[in-house]
């Protein structure tokens, strides 16, 4: 692009080149891969979204505005993990008022992890964020030998187990008043023929 550029594109995938300065107005995502040269100002004013791997090369100053937000994405897995948002050779201006890492890596079976809260360093040449991550397992099964149940499924045995039991005791109460009522009428009939007879 020739001259200046406002950035709308909800993604940019792969190379954009801005001779003059951009402005970011809109929700962006830059993803891994692309690379994105500007040759003056840069001026976020939204959520900026980046990829581990994506390049925002600067050749001026970095300007972020009052109330725009970073969301790191984190495509690899290690303790420590370094992401580079953007290179700039005029400074930077304004901070990030929040920022909220995403893993997007593949974690081997039966492990889970655990983002830190992303620390941005705002350098003289490079704005960088750093996200620690825990990996830890996360199986679902008993350790008594697997194959277990879940808590859900206990609970619905439970529940089905109680109503099931209730609906018994109903159905005895029923049979219980039911035989004592013809027991009545009985009695009452055979007093009758007695009375008859008599």
């Amino acid at each position: 692009v020739n001259g200046d550029a406002i950035i709308t594109a909800p993604s940019i995938a792969g190379t954009l080149l801005v001779s003059g300065n951009a402005t970011f107005s809109a929700p962006a995502t830059l993803a891994s891969g692309s690379v994105v040269q500007v040759g003056g100002i840069v001026t976020v004013e939204s959520s900026l979204v980046v990829e581990q791997g994506a390049q925002l090369s600067v050749n001026g100053t970095l300007v972020i505005a009052s109330g725009a937000t970073l969301t790191p994405v984190v495509t690899s897995i290690a303790p420590v993990v370094t992401i580079t948002i953007a290179t700039f050779t005029g400074g930077v201006s304004g901070t990030f008022t929040g920022a909220q890492a995403v893993l997007n890596a593949q974690l081997p079976v039966g492990q889970c992890a655990t983002l830190g809260q992303p620390t941005p360093n705002y350098g003289q040449t490079a704005l960088t964020v750093t996200v620690t991550i825990a990996v830890q397992s996360c199986s679902t099964t008993s350790s008594a030998g697997g194959g277990g149940l879940s808590t859900a499924a206990i609970i619905g045995i439970a529940v089905g187990g109680g109503v099931a039991l209730i609906a018994l005791i109903v159905i005895i109460t029923v049979l219980i008043v039911k035989r004592r009522q013809d027991r009545k009428m009985w009695n009452k009939v055979s007093q009758k023929l007695r009375n008859v007879t008599d």
